[in-house]
């Protein structure tokens, strides 16, 4: 009879890191996790799980390890971990916030920020960017991700587009919130990265390299092509706007940005647009994308019938739309606390629209 071993060191044997074997095995229903330990439901107990006591060091403390015979799961794994094997190396990034602490400094350039639509060009300007503008985005993020994670499905290959990426917030505060609800992060297949600031996607491209294949198309907006949008029609893909939609049509063309999208892609694409203050062009861009004509005063209405009524039967859509191919998620507008210490701190303005478009070809 083959030795036992535990789940972590056949894992480590395979190459792959243990967490993402744990939780296809419990996303399979082959574990479930009770306080600190894994416990075998029925179906892994029929594959071949068992268990064993060990003892903790230092303190001899007697804890239950689920073991396997070393084959036992290698048909899962060859199956269903072999052709992503490459991602075994990859780990998610530090959280934002820390990021922020260590790269963020005030470095006396405020003003060259230019309210944060300017292109950085020196590492000062990168540093004050984290240090003026990063704990807002940040909150902002958060807020809109949080009404994202229910669409999510662990299952899921997924695609990540990260518009006017700058230094990779919005990416790095999406893969900590993935983190969070512990979704495989083989099951990020890439990252593109778009920004016309070559020290800005160059640094993004450090924070985020070890976490996936990440991709740098460093454009301007106006000068990307669908091939730069190239994705996987099978994965599902997330389309990343931090801000950078309020500048539309002043540094920019948005209808232009929109066909690339249209053009590009094929199967589901969720849209995250954040904003600091226009909520028409979020509006604009939205109907662009979904080809819906939303013929509401303000999209505080569409909030009303997302959030409270659940009934877009009250949107007046456009006839050209397909309503099948449109899901609109949650829209906000409402201020964010703002948590630095200054006493005459005042609230992080927030707008976001998030919306599923499926693309049919």
């Amino acid at each position: 009879m083959n030795k036992k071993l535990s789940t972590s060191v056949i894992a480590r044997n395979y190459k792959i890191q243990p967490e993402n074997l744990f939780s296809y095995l419990v996303s399979e229903l082959y574990l479930y996790k009770k306080g600190k330990e894994y416990k075998l439901t029925d179906n892994g107990i029929k594959l071949g799980g068992s268990y064993r006591k060990s003892i903790e060091e230092g303190t001899g403390k007697e804890y239950t390890v689920v073991v396997w015979e070393f084959d036992c799961l290698n048909q899962i794994i060859t199956t269903k971990f072999a052709p992503n094997l490459k991602d075994s190396k990859y780990r998610y990034p530090n959280d934002f916030m820390k990021i922020k602490k260590e790269f963020g400094k005030r470095e006396g350039v405020w003003e060259s920020l230019n309210n944060g639509t300017a292109i950085l060009n020196t590492e000062q300007q990168l540093n004050q960017y984290l240090f003026s503008h990063g704990a807002k985005h940040n909150a902002k993020l958060l807020k809109a991700f949080k009404e994202l994670l229910n669409e999510i499905n662990k299952k899921q290959k997924i695609q990540i587009i990260d518009y006017g990426c700058g230094q990779g917030i919005a990416s790095i505060v999406f893969l900590n919130e993935l983190e969070r609800i512990k979704f495989p992060i083989s099951n990020i297949e890439k990252i593109i990265l778009i920004d016309p600031g070559e020290l800005a996607i160059n640094r993004a491209y450090e924070f985020l390299k070890k976490s996936a294949d990440v991709i740098k198309i460093n454009k301007d907006i106006d000068n990307i092509s669908t091939q730069d949008l190239s994705t996987s029609k099978d994965a599902i893909k997330f389309h990343l706007f931090s801000n950078i939609l309020d500048m539309g049509d002043k540094h920019f063309d948005l209808k232009k940005l929109s066909d690339n999208i249209v053009n590009s892609q094929i199967g589901d694409n969720y849209f995250i647009c954040v904003s600091a203050m226009n909520e028409e062009k979020l509006h604009e861009f939205t109907e662009y994308i979904t080809s819906t004509k939303i013929n509401t005063p303000s999209l505080l209405e569409l909030e009303k019938i997302i959030g409270m009524e659940k009934d877009t039967s009250k949107v007046d859509f456009s006839k050209e739309t397909r309503l099948p191919t449109v899901k609109f998620i949650s829209y906000d507008a409402e201020d964010i606390d703002n948590t630095s210490t200054y006493s005459d701190s005042k609230p992080w303005k927030n707008i976001h629209i998030i919306f599923k478009k499926e693309f049919v070809k």
